[in-house]
């Protein structure tokens, strides 16, 4: 079920390494310094794409979280200690129910899995699409949940946001995760469509008709309806089999607004690749490398101010860590980042700013952060 990293894109291996690094030493990401990426990917289908639509990377924690467990005598009840990259967590609970939830951390802690992070293949969905630094990978889920019935899992689809099915090599279902997605007939073929964005209503009109007294009697009006006509969705329960083989009728529709919504942020990762990502002058600015053995080649008018350091990371794995000087000039100044690997190589583009500079490149790189 598992295949090496180098075998996919060197660019989704990038968007999962950067993402990774963005959140290294953050609130979300506290004590993350020893995380890393495991060396095989998950490949996550969608049943109306022949190829992996997903590839779900481990994340490592090669320092390991402690678990304390021990009985609170001042609450009377059951307490475990988790630390792990999010910090301190106190979890209180009956007898049977800590144990089992010890015995599932120290499983996780034994294998070094820390979290995940969920790429797209493409611009089907969006570049990350799921990620956790607590839970369990979908896979591994999947897994335990088929082992449990003396089963195993050859493949994991995506049907649903957080929706997850695992099949055998015969295509039979034995694990889901999260609630499966109703198939749907009656959708309109293009949602984002004027005709489609138009809301229905429905108002009843009463009369009060005065009385002796001034009291007020109120009489039962009229039912009216505005606007287009509400459409007659019909909702089925079905089985894997039928999901999987009515998928791409069901919920083509809902699949090509996904594709729109994540358009934007595609077109946003296409710039940064074109025309850079903005760091500032004085601040440092770490790059994750991809492979063990590597290297690396400075090149732009910033290059001659930027000071470069490796900065070894858990695993033997790198970090490629840039500070560059104040400029001379108040304008921006290029940077470019060359990485070569045994095979492959990857062109990493930046470029520099002042911290006191006139222009709005600066405002610019804050409102990001």
């Amino acid at each position: 079920m598992k295949i090496k990293q180098q075998k996919i894109p060197i660019s989704i291996r990038r968007t999962a390494a950067r993402h990774l690094e963005s959140i290294r030493d953050t609130r979300i990401g506290l004590n993350s310094q020893d995380l890393y990426l495991s060396d095989s990917v998950v490949p996550i289908y969608r049943p109306d794409l022949k190829q992996p639509a997903y590839y779900e990377f481990h994340i490592i924690n090669e320092a390991r979280s402690n678990v304390d467990n021990r009985k609170d005598l001042t609450e009377k009840v059951n307490k475990i200690n988790i630390y792990g990259p999010s910090g301190l967590k106190e979890i209180y609970g009956t007898e049977e129910s800590i144990k089992t939830l010890e015995l599932d951390y120290i499983e996780r802690f034994r294998t070094g899995v820390q979290g995940f992070i969920i790429v797209s293949s493409g611009k089907h969905d969006f570049p990350i699409t799921h990620w956790s630094l607590e839970s369990e990978p979908p896979s591994q889920l999947l897994n335990n949940l088929a082992v449990s019935q003396k089963l195993s899992v050859a493949k994991v689809y995506k049907v649903d946001a957080l929706s997850y099915i695992g099949e055998d090599k015969k295509g039979k279902e034995v694990a889901s995760l999260g609630q499966r997605p109703s198939l749907i007939s009656g959708l309109q073929a293009d949602l984002s469509s004027s005709e489609s964005q138009k809301i229905s209503s429905a108002v009843t009109e009463r009369k009060a008709t005065r009385h002796e007294n001034d009291s007020f009697k109120i009489r039962q009006g009229k039912l009216s309806l505005k606007g287009p006509k509400p459409k007659d969705f019909k909702f089925t329960n079905s089985t894997w089999e039928a999901i999987k083989k009515n998928f791409e009728k069901s919920f083509k529709p809902l699949m090509n607004q996904l594709q729109i919504s994540a358009s934007e942020v595609w077109e946003k990762e296409k710039m940064i690749e074109e025309f850079g990502e903005g760091i500032i002058a004085g601040d440092r600015f770490y790059i994750p490398v991809l492979e063990k053995d590597f290297t690396v080649e400075l090149s732009g008018d910033a290059s001659k101010f930027t000071v470069l350091r490796v900065v070894k990371r858990s695993n033997s794995m790198s970090a490629i860590e840039l500070t560059t000087k104040k400029l001379p000039v108040s304008r921006e100044l290029d940077l470019s980042v060359e990485i070569r690997y045994g095979k492959s190589s990857e062109m990493i583009r930046l470029f520099v700013v002042n911290p006191d500079s006139p222009t709005e490149s600066i405002n610019n790189l804050k409102n990001e952060e």
